[in-house]
């Protein structure tokens, strides 16, 4: 364990109005005390109504540089390297201006990427809303393949939602070709449909239908002229009473972390600002270590948490195996399961979870009353603080027990 500060940095949207969003950057400081880390202090800077083709631009990046230069005036300290533009981790005075011995962040610059669900039946729709429910997305709406549909349908969606992925579903694995067919006709009307959109209009195309159709429903898709994004994963509803949503739903926390990782910002802060070597994470990755931290530390058997964002709210499901976690005879890993909602709903896709016991934010008291032996983290600070776990796993624990999550 480090014998110097810790800085755990968490960084997010929240809603302005409905047409446009600001951000919300969160530092604290992990300090020694009497042999032990505490939290030695927090502050919060939010920023102005940006467009979203302003987000994470440089002024709101400097809001991460603000949040961190506060909360060192109002601890007494130097937590800023002018020089280096970055987080002091480098002293020449160790004394006077001691260092910091890790810093970590958390950082969702982006909104959640707006979906639209393409496939044969309502049941087999409903499948695609339980997967793209798992990701961070936001569902804009569902086609489904009828007698009476037209390409022009397909035109018309894309041009009035702009989803940026399109998730289309349906069929099962069998080889006979004449199974094909009703997929193979949903890709072809998707397919025309898009050819009268814009190229940089054009949502990415994510593939979990029936497999064995797959090279010709791709075929059928690139009648754009192959100006499209194309990706295929694992199909949904591969036979009857087998379900597979993690293909799916790791397709799209892959593409929602790509779009992120892109901007220059993000990589100036992976690169140069915090001290481990992996790219930062979002604040929903963040919440999901913390509730397989906490679960461990708890030896529970399983944790159902939620983190009450300012846009978004998700639902984690840590499942553990039997045993302790860190048991050198087991070799089962955590199962986790996630379930993104719009903030203050209460969906039924929740029904059969373990009772809610940990909360970052307002515990929504009127949905879900506040069980006994529960936790609650008011400030939102604990998935950023679970960010430095990877190398100060005590330290971490130490503040979260003792300062962060309240019984």
């Amino acid at each position: 364990m480090s014998n110097a500060g810790l800085l755990a940095i968490s960084a997010e949207l929240k809603r302005v109005d409905k047409a446009a969003d600001g951000m919300c950057v969160r530092v604290c400081l992990l300090d020694l005390f009497a042999g032990g880390y505490r939290l030695a202090g927090w502050h919060e800077v939010e920023g102005p109504e940006i467009s979203p083709k302003e987000v994470w631009a440089a002024r709101e990046f400097g809001l991460i540089r603000a949040a961190v230069q506060g909360l060192g005036e109002n601890l007494g300290r130097d937590l800023w390297d002018d020089d280096q533009d970055r987080p002091l981790v480098e002293s020449a005075d160790p004394v006077r201006r001691p260092p910091l011995g890790q810093v970590a962040a958390l950082a969702s610059p982006l909104p959640r990427l707006r979906l639209w669900l393409a496939g044969l039946t309502p049941a087999g729709l409903n499948m695609a809303v339980q997967a793209a429910s798992s990701g961070p997305t936001q569902i804009l709406g569902s086609t489904r393949l009828t007698r009476h549909s037209h390409p022009t349908q397909i035109t018309e969606i894309v041009a009035r939602h702009r989803p940026q992925v399109l998730l289309i579903s349906g069929g099962q694995d069998l080889a006979d070709p004449a199974a094909h067919e009703p997929v193979l006709a949903l890709c072809n009307l998707i397919g025309r449909g898009l050819e009268a959109v814009p190229p940089s209009q054009r949502p990415t195309l994510l593939y979990a239908g029936s497999a064995p159709a797959r090279p010709a429903a791709e075929l059928l898709l690139a009648q754009t002229g192959g100006r499209v994004r194309m990706m295929g994963v694992e199909n949904l509803h591969p036979a009857p009473g087998i379900l597979r949503l993690s293909a799916t739903a790791q397709a799209l926390h892959r593409l929602h972390g790509s779009l992120s990782q892109r901007l220059p910002a993000m990589q100036r802060l992976s690169t140069h600002w915090v001290t481990g070597a992996a790219p930062v994470e979002g604040v929903d990755w963040g919440f999901a270590r913390l509730a397989r931290l906490w679960a461990a530390a708890q030896d529970l058997p399983h944790l159902h948490g939620l983190y009450c964002g300012p846009t978004w709210w998700l639902h984690v499901w840590e499942e553990r195996p039997s045993g302790p976690l860190s048991s050198p005879v087991s070799s089962q890993e955590p199962l986790i399961r996630l379930l993104y909602t719009e903030p203050g709903a209460r969906p039924k896709a929740l029904d059969g979870w373990p009772p809610l016991k940990l909360v970052c934010g307002e515990w929504p008291q009127q949905i879900w009353p506040r069980p006994t032996g529960s936790w609650l983290d008011s400030l939102r600070l604990a998935p950023a603080v679970a960010a430095l776990a990877q190398t100060e796993t005590d330290a971490v624990v130490q503040v979260l027990a003792r300062d962060l999550l309240n019984t």
